[in-house]
């Protein structure tokens, strides 16, 4: 019951936050919302579902409550996988909800599986390595403007100490260059190696219940339970009808298609 309520609570401040808009099929919209707060929940879903195909791109208040049903309907690692979405919407009021909402699907997950995670059975480590943890640390765009203010005081001190008439002046841009030599490497090694770890690492979400993790891409290879919600490295999109995942223990396998979904999708704008 105090699912159901937590639920309730989220598609009620996304739909108060959310109205339709020109873009979306308006009266569509309301009528599924409709339908949801008339307690009509196996109507409602479906017609999100039907809705978001219409429009042939992500769109918040769809992802959002598509989300929401699935929390509902107990499938929190689809639950998961939505919430994750909609926190890249550039609308700051969607994305700050769903993330809090991703982190109430996240617990519930790991409290289904309680039994499992302390057998052993199921893993939840989401980390993907030293070389990604070192380089995500700092935000991309903090370390952009780091890297641009850096850049343009070593050529300003480079200026005053090469070109300066003054000797004071040019003792002043070589106590600056030196003084902006230091930080600019790492800033720059950050910078950079952040751009590299955007462009080749891809992740998805473990969906199913029962997901497994094969050895091969082969429904008979030998396998491992694969734990729902999780976060996990893509790196093939499709071998055979698989994916094939990296753990954070950097063991590799494989993941039937249907059962995990890949984050990377246009952000939900």
């Amino acid at each position: 019951m105090s699912r159901l309520l937590l639920a309730l609570a989220f598609l009620a401040a996304t739909s108060a936050a959310f109205p339709a808009t020109a873009e979306e099929p308006g009266s569509e919209f309301a009528a599924a919302n409709g339908a949801w707060f008339a307690g009509r929940h196996d109507e409602a879903c479906p017609a999100y579902e039907s809705l978001l195909e219409q429009l042939g791109r992500l769109s918040p208040p769809l992802v959002y409550n598509l989300g929401v049903c699935r929390y509902r309907e107990g499938r929190l690692g689809e639950a998961i996988w939505y919430f994750a979405l909609a926190s890249g919407a550039s609308d700051t009021q969607v994305a700050t909800r769903a993330e809090r909402n991703l982190d109430a699907a996240r617990k519930a997950v790991l409290d289904r599986h309680k039994k499992k995670i302390e057998k052993g059975i199921l893993r939840y480590d989401e980390s993907h390595g030293i070389a990604y943890a070192l380089f995500t640390l700092l935000d991309g765009t903090l370390l952009l403007v780091l890297f641009l203010v850096l850049s343009v005081s070593f050529f300003a001190a480079l200026f005053l100490w090469t070109f300066a008439r003054s000797p004071r002046t040019a003792a002043f841009g070589r106590i600056l260059l030196l003084s902006v030599l230091a930080p600019a490497d790492p800033a720059a090694v950050l910078y950079f190696g952040r751009t590299a770890v955007e462009s080749t690492y891809h992740f998805g979400i473990v969906t199913s219940q029962d997901a497994r993790l094969f050895d091969a891409p082969s429904q008979d290879a030998p396998f491992r339970p694969l734990p729902e919600g999780l976060e996990v490295r893509i790196l093939l999109h499709n071998e055979n009808g698989f994916f094939k995942l990296q753990m954070s223990d950097g063991r590799t396998g494989y993941a039937a298609d249907g059962e995990v979904r890949s984050l990377d999708l246009p952000d939900a704008d």
